[in-house]
């Protein structure tokens, strides 16, 4: 579960974020719609704990993870811009974020596989970013998200 509380986030003068608040139980699925600039992405990236909140707190599966760095959320996050590593194949991205997770290389290998697969890019492993068109990075990019189990996945 995500429980979102009192949730601000100032930049100077500038509000871009406020008092937002909301839960989202296990397996719901949720969309924040709005105009740009109306705090869409800021949220995500407070949730999972690249922008620290100017109040509010944000807990994950009943865990107050507000002032918690983002490896310690349980959350992953595909970005709105290509965040793949640009010297690594599509199978090194995602294993790249499984590493400090999980020491056993083969069951890392096998986990790489399956999520590659699930996503349909298991042909594309050994493939970098540059050679793989931007739907095939997108899909990459989510399996990566999905390497560590997270309790939360949030979509920019």
């Amino acid at each position: 579960m995500l429980s979102v509380t009192g949730l601000t986030k100032q930049y100077g003068d500038e509000t871009a974020l406020s008092d937002l608040s909301l839960t989202v139980e296990t397996g719901e699925f949720v969309t924040l719609l709005g105009p740009s600039g109306c705090g869409k992405t800021t949220t995500l990236l407070a949730i999972a704990g690249h922008v620290a909140p100017t109040a509010g707190t944000v807990s994950i599966g009943g865990r107050d993870v507000t002032d918690a760095p983002p490896e310690e959320r349980s959350c992953g996050l595909v970005f709105q811009q290509n965040a793949l590593f640009p010297h690594m194949t599509a199978c090194g991205n995602v294993a790249y974020a499984m590493a400090p997770h999980e020491s056993d290389e083969q069951r890392r290998e096998e986990r790489v596989e399956d999520l590659l697969s699930l996503v349909g890019m298991a042909d594309h492993a050994g493939k970098r970013p540059s050679q793989l068109s931007g739907g095939q990075r997108r899909r990459v990019e989510l399996a990566r998200a999905l390497a560590t189990d997270p309790e939360v996945l949030l979509l920019d």
